[in-house]
């Protein structure tokens, strides 16, 4: 009686290639051929067979039918999933069971397989990872870090006493020249005001009354309508109140009443001064007074004089002229400046109401003017300036609008339409600086090597302040500029 039990029998193994073409019958034939007790069936990726979940379940039946074990061998996932259903071992590669070809004793010292279980990348992972790989590196080294650098630009200050010209003729500005566009606005103005009357004299009251008398040469009656005009030899004229029928050939018959046409004691005149008609109408027809005409009287009165006329005028351009600036203004609006010396009143029209030696307490008067005046944009006026300025720099500067201080114009003189200005301005050039350029000669160095760069740069004044972050960076790609 042997101490030691009896080896068990040794399990033979054996590999089957399928071809590309094979179909379930070859594949049963080849595993009917082998008396192996596990049989490694290796599936090429071109084979038209074992795709389905049908044909892994009939070759499962075949192999146990066989009383055989078969591992497949595909490197195809779906496939190995889908023979792991039906209780089949599976295996990922030939380099899994290449130990089967090797003599029996012999050992390998390769690297263990990987298990078939453990998901491996395909070429397209693999060229994924490494791309990724890639861009962290460029991220970490290339865009993570980044140099920032604040310099300051050189300034140069300059005080200018400017004259410009503002020609409402030109279209555009004139750097040589000094000159500025203009316009001219018109505005229609109209204007009414009234004065006192400050004359005193003597004026009538009561207007005088009495008869007159009409005689008739004419051998037909003669018509003297009332209101007809009779006129005494010193200017006083008298109408007759009704109408009167003047018989022919009569002397002394025909009598009528008359009133003065003013009031006044001008009324009172002696009898016999009434002797003329004023109505060239009535022919063959005399008049007379046989008696004094009275009732005539006079008061103290205001009336218009000429003075009163001329300040009433004055009043009225001087309120014109007031109006006209007013709504000039608004319509140049606060983006133009109005150049109130060029304000021009053309008198268009005047009236007053009532004339000199008019009895009135007041007189009044209407004006209507057309008034115009020239006109220049502010910030036209602002961008001549600046050229001027950056012209006398000699270029290489720039000029922003918050470093120049214009002053206020002043009215030189005028030329018809032209308007010469003065202003004494006052600018803070700044030098001229590329942001781009000067990151360009700072990317890829050292905080170190980028200060002792910009010490050396044309244009800088004063320390630049360079900041590098992350601290651990040696030096950046990324360089960003600011200037002040």
């Amino acid at each position: 009686m042997s101490l030691y039990p009896a080896p068990l029998p040794a399990i033979t193994q054996e590999v089957i290639f399928l071809d590309p073409d094979d179909d379930l019958g070859t594949v049963r034939a080849k595993l009917e051929s082998t008396a192996a007790d596990e049989v490694y069936l290796v599936i090429p990726r071109r084979a038209s067979i074992l795709r389905t979940p049908l044909e892994f379940r009939i070759l499962a039946r075949l192999a146990h039918d066989l009383s055989s074990e078969t591992i497949i061998v595909a490197g195809d996932g779906t496939r190995r999933s889908l023979a792991r259903q039906e209780g089949l071992r599976t295996k990922r590669s030939i380099r899994s069971i290449r130990h089967l070809s090797k003599p029996p004793g012999t050992r390998s010292w390769e690297l263990p397989a990987i298990p078939d279980w453990v998901p491996r990348p395909s070429l397209t992972g693999l060229l994924l990872m490494a791309f990724m790989a890639a861009v962290a590196g460029v991220l970490i080294l290339g865009v993570l870090p980044v140099m920032r650098v604040t310099v300051t630009a050189q300034t140069l200050s300059q005080h200018r006493d400017l004259e410009i010209l503002v020609d409402p003729s030109v279209k555009q500005a004139d750097l040589q020249r000094q000159t500025l566009p203009g316009e001219v606005l018109q505005q229609r103005v109209e204007v009414v005001a009234s004065l006192p009357a400050t004359g005193m004299r003597r004026v009538g009251r009561d207007r005088a009354r009495g008869e007159v008398t009409f005689s008739s040469q004419s051998q037909q009656p003669a018509l003297i309508p009332r209101g007809t005009v009779v006129v005494a030899n010193s200017g006083a004229r008298f109408q007759t109140d009704i109408d009167l029928q003047v018989p022919p050939l009569s002397s002394g018959q025909a009598k009528v009443g008359v009133t003065a046409v003013n009031s006044g004691t001008i009324g009172n005149v002696p009898a016999g001064q009434i002797a003329r008609i004023e109505s060239a109408g009535i022919q063959g027809v005399t008049v007379r007074n046989d008696r004094p005409t009275a009732g005539g009287s006079d008061r103290d009165g205001r009336v218009v004089t000429a003075d009163d006329l001329a300040k009433l005028r004055e009043l009225l351009q001087n309120r014109a002229r007031e109006q006209a600036l007013a709504e000039l203004y608004a319509r140049a609006g606060s983006e133009r400046s109005l150049v109130q010396p060029s304000v021009k009143l053309r008198t268009e029209g005047e009236s007053f109401d009532p004339g000199v030696d008019a009895e009135a307490e007041q007189v009044n008067g209407r004006l209507a003017v057309v008034a115009t005046a020239v006109v220049f944009v502010n910030a036209d006026f602002d961008a001549l300036v600046q050229k001027i300025f950056l012209a006398g720099a000699g270029g290489g500067y720039d000029l922003p609008r918050s470093q120049l201080a214009v002053g206020v114009p002043q009215v030189l003189g005028m030329d018809d339409q032209k308007v010469r200005i003065k202003t004494s301005s006052d600018g803070t050039m700044v030098r001229q600086l590329n942001a781009n350029a000067i990151a360009e000669q700072l990317r890829g160095k050292s905080s170190a090597e980028a200060s002792s760069l910009l010490t050396k740069m044309d244009g800088l004044a004063g320390p630049s302040r360079v900041e590098l972050s992350p601290s651990w960076a040696p030096w950046a790609y990324r360089v960003e500029v600011t200037a002040r």
